[in-house]
């Protein structure tokens, strides 16, 4: 079958087939070291990874290089995102049942509760 056709299934075009990208050591080098740093502390973002580089192994590299080789190893920062407060779907709310509910003598709470739990 032709590489064109391969590439067609795959869906990619011939140039990705092609090209091949080569890092330099350096690069090859950080990428260990942010990854090492990652496993170390996975809430570190694009700015405290660039200052841990720097205080941990003395690399001086720009801050869009550490992003650009954190998104090449597929890591980003840890941290509570949008929405966290959400309901789970697989976890019901629980309404609050005594709403309406006159309260008038010792210890009906309680006992109103195990019934409706059962």
């Amino acid at each position: 079958m032709p590489i064109i056709h391969q590439c067609a299934l795959v869906g990619i075009s011939r140039n990705c087939f092609y090209h091949r990208t080569v890092l330099s050591q350096r690069k090859q080098d950080m990428l260990n070291d942010i990854d090492s740093l990652y496993t170390e502390d996975p809430t570190r973002g694009q700015r405290r990874m660039w200052t841990a580089l720097y205080k941990h192994y003395g690399e001086k590299a720009g801050r869009k290089l550490v992003k650009h080789l954190m998104g090449k190893l597929g890591i980003h920062a840890i941290y509570p995102r949008k929405n966290l407060s959400l309901l789970d779907k697989q976890n019901p709310k629980n309404h609050y049942f005594l709403h309406g509910v006159e309260i008038n003598r010792v210890n009906q709470v309680g006992a109103w509760i195990s019934r409706k739990s059962v």
